[in-house]
């Protein structure tokens, strides 16, 4: 479904800017004054940043300027071959396209058929566009806060999502101690009545040993080491310091976050 929000936005945008343009315009059949075409350059542009703005509220920056791109691409090739076509099978129902060509002289060279030549590069970018975009998207990391598998709560008024960078077990750093990178993102505009967000495995025993402080704009994030008692069935903490003064705290376990380092720890016991 966001996909598709992204390429209506998108072919809207270019078939707004197509029409403000007298030779695409008049290529679907169409005449529009000065002034219409002003307002559907507008458009066509508005649409352009908005499918961005949609993209990036989807996929965050960095993801959601590659899916934009990419559909750019495939819409854009998409609407140039189907104007084309469309511009000939107007001309053939309006019968323009049946008029006899002049004859030739056999002296004189005749010309290339670029037409046919057109076709195939054309066919060619159809096929490539999206077997590129495919391509491009599967090795292309997805963002954990968007994935089935990340755990969503509610922290004092606030939601949050809470995932692991990665599915990977635990690193071992100085001294084998276990580090993974964990994020959290909460709802828009919470971070603004949040003064410090921490985040721990094992309940803290006092606001000295709350945890590691989460650090980020939008999406907050950390490395965590985890304690030497640490076990699969522990759960995390998370703290939050408003800045009304007040601490709020929530659990999740730890199974339910990392599925594989909870299953790592159990390895490790036995």
């Amino acid at each position: 479904m966001k996909q598709l929000v992204v390429v209506v936005l998108s072919l809207s945008g270019f078939v707004a800017l197509a029409l403000a343009m007298p030779k695409h315009a008049r290529q679907l059949g169409l005449e529009c004054s000065e002034r219409a075409q002003r307002v559907l350059k507008l458009a066509g542009w508005g649409l352009l940043v908005l499918a961005l703005a949609v993209g990036i509220g989807f996929w965050g920056i960095s993801s959601g300027q590659v899916h934009l791109l990419g559909w750019l691409t495939i819409v854009g090739v998409l609407l140039a071959w189907g104007m084309s076509r469309w511009e000939a099978r107007r001309q053939v129902s309006t019968g323009k396209a049946s008029t006899p060509k002049r004859r030739r002289p056999e002296t004189e060279p005749a010309e290339p058929q670029r037409s046919r030549g057109r076709q195939v590069v054309m066919a060619l970018l159809l096929v490539a566009s999206p077997a590129v975009f495919a391509a491009w998207m599967l090795q292309y990391p997805v963002n954990p806060l968007l994935g089935s598998d990340a755990v969503r709560g509610q922290i004092g008024d606030w939601t949050f999502t809470l995932a692991e960078a990665n599915p990977d077990v635990p690193k071992l750093a100085a001294m084998d101690v276990p580090v993974k990178s964990y994020q959290v993102r909460f709802c828009d505009g919470c971070q603004l009545q949040m003064r410090q967000v921490y985040l721990r495995l094992q309940k803290p025993r006092s606001m000295r040993t709350v945890g590691t402080q989460l650090r980020g704009r939008r999406t907050m994030g950390a490395e965590l080491a985890f304690p030497p008692t640490a076990k699969a069935d522990d759960e995390f903490w998370l703290t939050v310091e408003g800045k009304d003064g007040k601490v709020y705290q929530a659990q999740v376990p730890l199974a339910q976050v990392s599925p594989n380092t909870a299953n790592w720890f159990n390895n490790r016991e036995e």
